[in-house]
């Protein structure tokens, strides 16, 4: 069931460079943007091609054992940007769990390009991605954030973001409920902004 917490993996090659071209180039195309100042995140909702649609929902189907698999995704850029008042916003991921969802979602994050290494943790493992690498894990029911990172003028890390959910309703899952998750939640971000804390110290201390 989608809300068992499963073991996380790292998924190796997971496109082809011909599908990797296809994939920027349909992102590429998108005129559908917005800009997320709360992490410093560039978002793109795009069509993705049939035959790469396919291949996250096989990996997914494979991974979990379950059939008949919708999909919802975005592709997001992470890099310093400026905010609607002219502002730089430096990325940042804090410890979070997917709520905007009603029902589980067992997700693949998948790494398509970057130029800098930007750790994924969930609850407490650090796992590092290299570019087409994927991670899984469940967004809706396991605490998920980066660690705090100064990014530096061209740096970007781009994602793409699966989540799945089984089409048939008499599948039943039971979320954990909000209150167990922000229990975790608040116990995870208690820890990011100690290292928070540390970081800003070490950073005037040089200076």
């Amino acid at each position: 069931m989608l809300n068992r917490i499963l073991s996380n993996r790292i998924i190796p090659n997971v496109l082809t460079q011909d599908e990797v071209d296809q994939l920027k180039g349909s992102v590429a195309n998108s005129l559908n943007n917005f800009f997320v100042p709360g992490y410093g995140q560039s978002v793109t909702n795009f069509a993705m091609p049939k035959n790469i649609l396919d291949k996250f929902i096989y990996y997914a189907t494979s991974i979990t054992g379950i059939s008949g698999l919708e999909i919802e995704y975005q592709f997001a850029r992470y890099q310093l940007s400026k905010d609607a008042h002219g502002n730089i916003v430096n990325p940042k991921l804090t410890p979070h769990y997917d709520d905007r969802f009603s029902s589980p979602r067992f997700t693949i994050d998948y790494q398509i390009e970057s130029n800098t290494s930007w750790p994924l943790e969930v609850e407490g493992k650090s796992f590092s991605l290299k570019d087409n690498q994927a991670l899984t894990f469940s967004g809706t029911n396991q605490i998920h954030w980066r660690p705090i990172k100064q990014f530096l003028p061209g740096e970007y890390v781009d994602m793409l973001f699966c989540h799945f959910y089984p089409k048939d309703s008499n599948i039943s899952d039971i979320l954990k409920s909000d209150r167990d998750m922000n229990s975790l939640k608040k116990y995870f971000l208690d820890i990011y902004k100690n290292e928070d804390m540390a970081s800003n110290y070490r950073s005037n201390m040089i200076e």
